[in-house]
């Protein structure tokens, strides 16, 4: 595709480019647009819509495969063609939503290029759609797509979040320790642990005193 509205691309991005073209062996058919919409993920945080957008790419790009390669009036074609419909609408929506957060002319591009609802457009999308193939099968390989560790800023959690954890994990260690304190009295009833019934007793209170031990230790560790 052109080079007009181009974004400044981020050099882990164009190197992630790079990869998904070596590892699908072919040149992509619209690197820099592929590479503008991750761009565009990593600067707003939209991944999981990212990542539905490459499945239903996937899923798009096999589908049109198999209709072409067996024909009109197959069995099964007619289901086959109404959720390719739905996804492709589902593929289309999520673009718009994500191109929404691109600068003007980089959006007015991919509206021009990909949406404008002809049989042309449509070809570019499939184009799109089989690049955005190439990422998920990397993905599916276990490879981090840029977004993965540099996307939005995770949130600090809230105050109210912070205490509401801190009460939890006091309501928890409260909880276990009365737990211990009924056993040791329920051991010290049975004498000494001479028996084998005593010993695991014995061991259990050990084992809920050294849980307690820890569940104090994060609590002193949780930032207040």
């Amino acid at each position: 595709m052109g080079d007009e509205g181009m974004m400044t691309l981020r050099p882990d991005i164009k190197d992630f480019l790079l990869r998904v073209e070596h590892d699908a062996r072919r040149k992509l058919n619209c690197p820099a647009e592929v590479g503008e919409l991750l761009q565009i993920v990593v600067q707003t945080g939209l991944s999981e819509d990212f990542d539905e957008l490459i499945f239903q790419a996937k899923f798009l790009v096999r589908s049109r495969d198999v209709m072409n390669r067996i024909g009109p009036g197959a069995e099964g074609l007619e289901k086959l063609a109404t959720e390719f419909q739905t996804s492709l609408q589902r593929s289309v929506d999520i673009l718009k939503k994500l191109i929404h957060r691109a600068p003007e002319d980089v959006a007015q591009k991919f509206k021009g290029t990909f949406l404008t609802g002809n049989t042309g457009s449509l070809d570019n999308l499939m184009d799109l759609f089989s690049d955005l193939q190439s990422v998920k099968n990397l993905q599916n390989d276990g490879i981090a797509l840029p977004y993965d560790d540099s996307g939005a800023p995770k949130q600090a959690m809230p105050e109210k979040g912070r205490n509401e954890g801190r009460q939890e994990l006091l309501s928890r260690i409260q909880k276990t320790a009365g737990l211990a304190v009924i056993l040791f009295l329920f051991l010290v009833f049975l004498d000494p642990p001479v028996t084998t019934l005593g010993w695991i007793l014995s061991l259990a209170i050990m084992g809920l005193l050294m849980y307690i031990v820890l569940q104090i230790f994060l609590l002193i560790q949780t930032p207040q």
